[in-house]
């Protein structure tokens, strides 16, 4: 089990300012983050690019880009196992 804390960004894009300076408050480059719904878009943003960012496949077809380089694209059952490598998990909305 990782030590490490696993942050879900869950609100909708029009709080992405506010989300992306409550993690930065509390996740150290250890962390993992997972992105989901609209806050998919926001992966191309400089301040993620600390922590290692998955997103769900249900949600990658928002996106403007087909494969975005900079996130690992998970199922559900890779959603799953990451749930349960972390000992924390922080849902922000």
């Amino acid at each position: 089990m990782s030590n490490s804390t696993l942050f879900l960004i869950q609100g909708d894009y029009s709080k992405a300012t506010s989300l992306l300076i409550q993690l930065q408050q509390m996740a150290t480059p250890q962390d993992h983050v997972v992105l989901m719904a609209e806050s998919v878009l926001l992966y191309a943003e400089p301040a993620l690019k600390l922590y290692t960012c998955y997103m769900l496949k249900a949600d990658a077809d928002i996106l403007p880009e087909a494969n975005p380089i900079s996130l690992n694209i998970i199922d559900y059952s890779e959603f799953t196992t990451l749930l349960l490598q972390h000992t924390r998990c922080i849902s922000l909305k």
